[in-house]
């Protein structure tokens, strides 16, 4: 199949719910889901055919329903290529001098204490691997009453979405180059927005403009298989047509006889009924697995090279059944994953209106204070109390510098001062190496937030443990 990229940028925030928004959880999509573009797509045609004859139902068959071509789900982009999420073997250290990220579709299971990465995307770019994620925010609204002319009781929505200024790419794959230049003619006509996603009526516009980023190219795989990497969610049935968890090696690679190792493979399901916007309805519930999985064969196998053209499973328009087959990311062993640093926004000088001044000055805040958290992050990986140490007396600490705003003052009162500091007392718990501890926390903080913080998370560490 022929394959065209396209890319977008959302202009505004852009609400794609994970499921029904009638359940409790309103959790928001980190991708575009191909089955928006598909949609956008068949409306088009269908709206043409009223007016133009060549388009019959055949031709929207081709286009819509017979599989001839493919939406892919758009993922972010980070430094001009477009990501992959995370797969979910890379697992995390939690003790920074084992290394970095552990892949156990490769590695045995270490005996230190490790972490599943459950999100993000990633790119390679030379030897190493960047990593980022989607950039979503929340809102809460309230419904109005007319009757009272005040927030309706148990009114109250969260809306959460993916922020707007955010770069995706997507695929679609069709049978002929005719097809694709049709679909492209569709997607970037000349001065047109799209709108996606929900609440469009709400501020929420989810407007962008698409563009095709290449000339169409022919994608080719080999005929030896070991690992498989879900690079999009994957849908199967089974042989009663109901969607299954079952996964067998003829779904995955076309041999009944090969044999999955269950050691290896990484697997997470997820449920969501699919709107059907025509009917003003939901359709049935898919059972899903979700984008990052890995399969690993026990042994490497031969395929015919045609077997993942298309994708694996059902429903391959939408987006679902893109594979990954022997990517070199799923052959490191213990490597490092770096976070890539965007380039900042040129400055366009300062501005006298209000205002601006009151955004730029909690934009300031919030970037100092996410330094400041770091930075307290960091002082704690480096300043290891002794377990005497209780949250009571972390809470005394923090009652003692509430007010305080000098990183002096937090010494005087702490560590000078006889009648405060914290070794007053032949009967406390603050023995001298402790002690020389907390002076250093107090000197190294910079100032008494990072200090604050670092308080507090000793406080919720304890009472966690």
């Amino acid at each position: 199949m022929y394959i065209q990229r396209f890319q977008c940028t959302t202009t505004e925030p852009l609400i794609l719910f994970k499921k029904a928004k009638t359940e409790q959880s309103t959790e928001t999509l980190e991708y575009i889901p191909g089955a928006l573009f598909k949609g956008f797509v068949a409306n088009k045609l269908f709206n043409a055919s009223k007016n133009n004859p060549a388009i019959n139902d055949e031709v929207i068959n081709n286009f819509v329903f017979n599989g001839s071509v493919l939406f892919g789900d758009a993922h972010l982009v980070i430094n001009e290529q477009r990501a992959l999420p995370i797969p979910l073997s890379y697992h995390k250290f939690q003790s920074k001098e084992h290394g970095d990220v552990i892949n156990f579709a490769k590695c045995e299971v270490p005996t230190t204490k490790v972490k599943q990465i459950k999100d993000g995307y990633f790119i390679v770019a030379g030897s190493e691997l960047k990593s980022g994620k989607v950039e979503v925010s929340e809102r809460m609204k309230a419904a109005r009453s007319l009757e009272h002319r005040a927030s309706e009781e148990s009114g109250m929505y969260l809306y959460r979405f993916i922020t707007s200024g955010q770069t995706f790419q997507f695929d679609v794959k069709a049978t002929t180059t005719d097809q694709l230049k049709e679909v492209t003619d569709i997607l970037t006509k000349e001065k047109q927005n799209v709108y996606l996603g929900k609440s469009k009526s709400a501020e929420f516009g989810g407007k962008f403009k698409i563009e095709a980023v290449n000339t169409p190219e022919i994608k080719t795989f080999g005929n030896k298989v070991k690992t498989l990497f879900a690079a999009s969610n994957w849908c199967f049935l089974n042989e009663y047509g109901s969607y299954t968890s079952h996964l067998t090696s003829e779904m995955l690679c076309g041999h009944k006889q090969a044999q999955i190792d269950w050691n290896k493979s990484f697997l997470r399901f997820r449920t969501y009924a699919p709107f059907n916007f025509h009917r003003k309805a939901f359709d049935a519930q898919r059972l899903i697995i979700e984008k990052g999985s890995v399969i690993v064969f026990k042994e490497e196998i031969e395929v015919n090279g045609d077997f993942y053209v298309d994708g694996i499973g059902v429903h391959k328009s939408e987006g679902f059944g893109e594979v990954e087959v022997n990517p070199e990311f799923l052959n490191l062993e213990k490597f490092a994953i770096t976070d890539y640093k965007k380039t900042p926004k040129p400055v366009l000088g300062e501005s006298e209106d209000p205002i601006y001044l009151l955004l730029k000055e909690r934009s300031d805040l919030k970037l100092q204070l996410k330094q400041d958290y770091l930075k307290a992050e960091i002082l704690d990986d480096e300043c290891k109390f002794s377990n005497a140490i209780n949250p009571s007396q972390w809470s005394n600490i923090l009652m003692k510098v509430k007010y305080l705003t000098d990183n002096k003052a937090i010494e005087q009162v702490l560590i000078t001062d006889d009648r405060t500091r914290v070794n007053k007392s032949i009967h406390t718990k603050w023995k001298e190496k402790d002690f020389n501890i907390l002076k250093k926390v107090i000197t190294e903080s910079g100032n008494t937030q990072v200090f604050k913080i670092f308080v507090k998370s000793k406080i919720n560490q304890k009472k966690n443990a």
